[in-house]
């Protein structure tokens, strides 16, 4: 197999995402209807791995900056492996707990640390590399969903997981083997737990500021749309109905992207986008349990797909310094978001029904979409 430097930088993105997206599909449905917990306690397990993840960001991140992005990036690899080798082995709650934080872990390396080395190798050219990026994905998100509920629903729930580990572990020998490392401070004073350098630099830029409230508020929301969207299109129009329906979102998402190729004012998108898209998304909410919440969700998929876009292009045009650690930082209040969302929302969803935390996770992307105004229109 003959690569050149970058070639491995879109193969792993492609085949990172079409890993996330496998058990993400299922992950709700796996853990309430298969497993058979409630809806607070399948939340609960995402809590515990948001919560590891989010005590070793940072760290991680300053060990990828200072060490070594592909280490880190390897590094994470293996724990996610394992991680999924304890969901499909057992069933037992503690034991799941160990999955999750073995999970946790690897997604924390893992954050930052193969952005890091994509942006270095695209210095330049952000815009190609994030546009042909969100290309391929579009492309995966058209077929992977429905693959994984017809393996779900014709061989088990488990081989899905089971697939992805297959996929993991060709993604772990794919970057030793062929991606360049990548250390971004090779001295600098101060170790992982007091390194502030990358604090500094945030504090001084007003749209970085910013971001990380945003951060913030979109971590709620996306709990949201991440636990219960799938489960919510199964109820809205069936089980056959429901692979043609997240056909038709990755095909529309396809298109976004498609569009976002041709789109050149990318700071007003990076907003606009958002904002129309949580619009469709949050009125979906009111059309629980029939087609009308599908059709919404197809149509949101088509702005969220340009935002995405546009969405990376901003931000990781903004980071010039400390990119693993910062990511790594971003992602972190997220998931502090993430944590403080499953809180909230498993309890009321179990209490009140899905409607109104739809409805209060599209609010709070809108208002995301305001502070995204924000922060393009503070950059130079």
């Amino acid at each position: 197999m003959a690569f050149n430097k970058r070639s491995p930088v879109y193969l792993l993105y492609a085949l990172e995402h079409f890993a996330g997206l496998s058990t993400f599909t299922i992950y709700f449905i796996y853990f309430t209807q298969i497993i058979g917990l409630s809806n607070a306690d399948a939340l609960l397990l995402d809590t515990v791995l948001m919560a590891v993840n989010l005590l070793l960001q940072i760290p991680t991140g300053i060990i990828a900056d200072k060490l070594g992005s592909k280490a880190a990036y390897l590094i994470g690899g293996g724990f996610l492996i394992s991680g999924l080798s304890v969901y499909i082995l057992t069933s037992k709650y503690e034991l799941l707990f160990v999955g999750s934080i073995l999970f946790g872990i690897g997604a924390s390396f893992k954050t930052g640390s193969f952005d890091s080395i994509a942006i270095h190798l695209f210095t330049k050219e952000l815009p190609k590399l994030y546009k042909t990026r969100y290309l391929f994905e579009s492309l995966i998100g058209l077929i992977v969903p429905s693959l994984v509920l017809f393996i779900a629903m014709s061989v088990s729930y488990k081989a899905v997981y089971l697939l992805e580990i297959v996929i993991r572990v060709i993604i772990f020998f794919i970057a030793f083997k062929y991606l360049p490392e990548y250390r971004e401070r090779k001295k600098s004073k101060g170790n992982i737990f007091t390194d502030r350098n990358w604090f500094k630099y945030i504090k001084k830029r007003k749209p970085l500021t910013i971001l990380a409230f945003a951060c913030f508020i979109y971590g709620i929301g996306a709990v949201v749309i991440n636990s219960f969207s799938g489960k919510l299109i199964l109820l809205s129009v069936g089980g056959e109905a429901a692979q043609l329906v997240l056909f038709l979102i990755g095909a529309v998402g396809v298109a976004g992207s498609l569009y976002a190729r041709r789109v050149n004012n990318i700071k007003f998108a990076y907003w606009f986008t958002f904002l129309i898209g949580s619009l469709f998304y949050g009125a979906a909410g009111l059309f629980i349990g029939n087609g009308v919440f599908a059709v919404l969700m197809v149509i949101k998929s088509f702005f969220f797909a340009i935002q995405q876009i546009s969405s990376d292009i901003v931000t990781m045009s903004m980071i010039k310094r400390h990119r693993a650690t910062i990511i790594s930082f971003y992602t972190m209040i997220v998931i502090i978001g993430s944590i403080i969302g499953t809180l909230i929302f498993g309890t009321i969803a179990d209490k009140s029904g899905y409607a109104i935390v739809w409805i209060i996770s599209g609010l709070l992307f809108t208002v995301t979409a305001i502070m995204q105004y924000f922060i393009q229109s503070l950059i130079k």
